[in-house]
């Protein structure tokens, strides 16, 4: 991969990471399309660390605030007493699910997963869901509402993201985007190679 192709990609992730178009598809039907190789699925996880530093940042202040709810809760032995401690715990478990699929599918996530066909497929299939999702969802419940299920079914939905061409943002509700933090940062077991791999370093 040359400076010039890490570059555009880097906009490309940028661009797309945050509007419910996929960026992990995008990452590979940009290169297909100037004829560049395949980056691969490490080279997607590893620069979404850029965008995970930038959604860490601007949430910088809210997570503060749940990680101080969430340890006051802890020291006085109720963990779930306020809205701001139920909120980082809910985010901590909603992260499992996409860790778990993600080590158990790292195959296909890095193999067939990958291939144009899937991932056209992909796009059109979520694109009809989202038009679907807009046109019924009620959009009545707030944050304050959310419990143990909510918190399962949106970290099911990031797991489904893990499909190119179903977008992360797309999958769940933007207002749930304090998700995006730690399933950044769990992509990144995904890619790692096994000590006797040859094809690749371990991340």
């Amino acid at each position: 991969m040359t400076l010039v192709e890490a570059v555009v990609l880097g906009v490309v992730q940028g661009i797309t990471e945050f509007l419910p178009i996929s960026s992990t598809a995008h990452l590979r039907v940009v290169p297909a399309l100037l004829g560049w190789e395949d980056p691969g699925a490490a080279f997607s996880a590893v620069i979404q660390l850029g965008t995970l530093l930038a959604v860490l940042v601007y949430f910088a202040g809210d997570m503060w605030v749940m990680a101080r709810a969430a340890a006051r809760g802890l020291k006085s032995g109720r963990p779930w007493e306020s809205q701001e401690a139920r909120m980082a715990w809910f985010i901590v478990i909603g992260t499992f699910p996409i860790g778990i699929c993600g080590l158990a599918l790292k195959k296909h996530i890095e193999g067939g997963w990958r291939s144009l066909y899937v991932i056209a497929a992909s796009l059109i299939l979520f694109g009809i869901l989202l038009w679907v999702a807009e046109r019924l969802a009620t959009f009545q419940k707030d944050l304050g509402q959310i419990g143990w299920v909510e918190s399962q079914l949106v970290g099911l939905a990031q797991a489904v993201a893990l499909i190119p061409g179903s977008s992360r943002s797309g999958t769940t509700d933007r207002r749930h985007a304090a998700w995006a933090d730690p399933r950044g940062g769990g992509a990144l077991l995904i890619p790692a190679r096994d000590p006797g791999d040859r094809r690749g370093r371990r991340i």
